[in-house]
C-alpha cells in the first residue's frame, strides 16, 4: 500500500508500518496497541499533533521480516491538506524508540 500521497479525509484503508530499529529486531512480545503512538508534524507550521486512530495487527519480526503494525488513522488524521513528518513511538520500559517514517502528503480532494 502506498501511503503518500493520501485524499484528504480518506480513511479506507488503515496504514501499515515496518518497525525496524537500526540494528536487530524490535521485540514486541510484551507490547499492546497502548505501547504505540502515532505523530505528525506540520512541515509549513510546525504544528504536532498525535493522531488519534487505533492500532492493531502487532506482528513479530521473523526470519528477517521486521515487526509490524497497523494503524487505522481518523479523519482528524488526514483533516488537513500538506505535507506532514510522521513517526510512530513505541514505550516499552524506560526505553521508548521512535521510528521515522518521512513525509505524508495528504492532498485536497
Amino acid at each position: 500500500m502506498s501511503q503518500s500521497p493520501w485524499a484528504q479525509g480518506d480513511t479506507r484503508e488503515a496504514w501499515k508500518f515496518l518497525l525496524e530499529p537500526d540494528t536487530g529486531d524490535l521485540d514486541i512480545t510484551s507490547l499492546t496497541a497502548s505501547n504505540f503512538a502515532y505523530f505528525q508534524r506540520n512541515i509549513s507550521n510546525g504544528i504536532e499533533r498525535q493522531g488519534d486512530g487505533i492500532f492493531t495487527n502487532i506482528v513479530a519480526a521473523t526470519g528477517g521480516n521486521p515487526a509490524q503494525i497497523t494503524y487505522q488513522e481518523t479523519t482528524n488524521d488526514v483533516a488537513n491538506p500538506g505535507m506532514f513528518h510522521q513517526w510512530i513511538k513505541v514505550t516499552q520500559g524506560s526505553a521508548p524508540q521512535t521510528f521515522d517514517f518521512g513525509v505524508l502528503s495528504i492532498e485536497p480532494t
